[in-house]
């Protein structure tokens, strides 16, 4: 099965959210499952450019993000 997950941050972040997302992500990768984890391509808190990866199994893809710093949104996915 594909599995997309949609969340704001992610991996190689570390706290609650990303620890279920990648939690959750890992498991279903390693079931057999495609996995891929869509986030933003810029981290919150310093603005630093994050890498599209893959880890454990788990692709993660990073969309260009626009507006302010406390509430941005992506602008689409190719």
């Amino acid at each position: 099965m594909r599995v997309a997950q949609v969340c704001r941050i992610g991996w190689p972040h570390t706290g609650g959210m990303e620890a279920v997302v990648s939690g959750l992500s890992g498991a279903l990768a390693a079931r057999g499952h495609h996995v891929e984890v869509i986030t933003l391509d810029r981290a919150v808190t310093d603005g630093s450019p994050l890498p599209e990866a893959e880890r454990d199994g788990v692709r993660f893809r990073r969309l260009r993000k626009v507006g302010p710093r406390r509430y941005p949104f992506a602008l689409g996915l190719s």
